[in-house]
C-alpha cells in the first residue's frame, strides 16, 4: 500500500502529440474527439479519451497535419 502522504506534491505530466515535449497538465491543451468534432477541453471537464498538446502557436498550427496522419480526416476542428 502506498502512502498517500508522499503522492500529496505529485503534479502530473503529459507529453504534446506535435512536439513531443513533456510539460505539466495545467499548462497543456486536451483535445477531445466527440461525434466528429474535435473539441479543445478548456476546463478538462469532457469524461473521454484525449490528446494533449502545448500551448505554442506552432503546436496548434501543426494540428491539421497531424489529424491527417491519425486518420481523423473526417473529424472538424
Amino acid at each position: 500500500m502506498t502512502n498517500k502522504a508522499s503522492n500529496a506534491n505529485h503534479i502530473p505530466h503529459r507529453r504534446c502529440v506535435i512536439c513531443k515535449n513533456i510539460s505539466d497538465k495545467s499548462s497543456m491543451q486536451k483535445i477531445v474527439c466527440i461525434n466528429n468534432q474535435i473539441i479543445i477541453d478548456l476546463n478538462l471537464s469532457i469524461n473521454s479519451y484525449g490528446y494533449y498538446i502545448c500551448s505554442k502557436y506552432e503546436c496548434f498550427e501543426l494540428l491539421k497535419k497531424w489529424k491527417s496522419k491519425k486518420k481523423l480526416k473526417d473529424f472538424k476542428i
